[in-house]
Order: structure tokens, then C-alpha cells, then sequence
């Protein structure tokens, strides 16, 4: 196994069934960074998800500007036509970028959503799908 050869320590959760195979996925990537041994107790208690958000703060300040590298490098936009003459959108955006979009079209969306129900401001926001 090895994901497990390369996480030191991760042997024995694993036979055990208190560490999942996902569980050391998402550690590999910073196993060289980090105590990873020490990491594996975090992954007992956490799920695959949970973990896997744990290892990427750890990875973000241990080699913030190389994570922020990797972000900047795999950002993408694409815009392509979709029902209804409507423009669709898909992006990978650095977190930052992101946060920054997203508050813009959700203005957007906000001040249109106002124009055309002036009569049902109490709902304003709950409009907005999940993002």
C-alpha cells in the first residue's frame, strides 16, 4: 500500500479500520511537510471531508506561497450557452477571486432580484441557489 508506506505511522489505523485509504490520500501530499504521524490521531476523529479541509489549513501555512502558486496556476473560466439563451458559467478561482466574484453577482443578482419583486423584499437572499 503505498499511500501508507509514505505516511509513516499510518499502518496500523489503517489495519485497524480507524484510518480510511481517503483519509491518506489527503495527507500524502503534505507528508514530507508535517509531523504525519501525528496527523493520523486528527484523521481517527475526522471524516474523509473534515480531514481532508484539516490537512489543506496545515499545507496552507506550511507552504502558503507554493499552495497560492498552485491555486493561481489552476484558475479557469469558461463561459458557454445555455437554456433559453442564457450564458453559463464554469470557474475555478483562487479563494480570494472567488469570494470577490461571488459577492459581486450575488449584488447583482440582489439589485435585479429587487427591481423586478419591489413587493417581496422579505425574501431578498432567498433566491440565491447554493454556491
Amino acid at each position: 500500500m503505498v499511500v501508507a508506506e509514505k505516511v509513516e505511522g499510518a499502518g496500523d489505523p489503517l489495519a485497524g479500520g480507524n484510518v480510511s485509504i481517503e483519509h491518506l490520500r489527503a495527507l500524502t501530499p503534505v507528508a514530507d511537510l508535517v509531523d504525519a504521524a501525528g496527523l493520523v490521531s486528527f484523521a481517527v476523529a475526522q471524516s474523509p471531508e473534515e480531514f481532508a479541509s484539516t490537512v489543506a489549513r496545515i499545507q496552507l501555512d506550511r507552504d502558503a506561497e507554493g499552495v497560492r502558486e498552485r491555486q493561481r496556476a489552476t484558475r479557469s473560466v469558461r463561459f458557454f450557452g445555455a437554456d433559453h439563451g442564457n450564458v453559463g458559467m464554469r470557474a475555478v478561482l483562487t479563494p480570494l477571486e472567488g469570494a470577490e466574484l461571488r459577492s459581486l453577482l450575488m449584488h447583482r443578482t440582489d439589485d435585479a432580484w429587487r427591481v423586478a419583486h419591489p413587493d417581496r423584499a422579505e425574501t431578498l437572499g432567498k433566491h440565491h441557489g447554493a454556491v
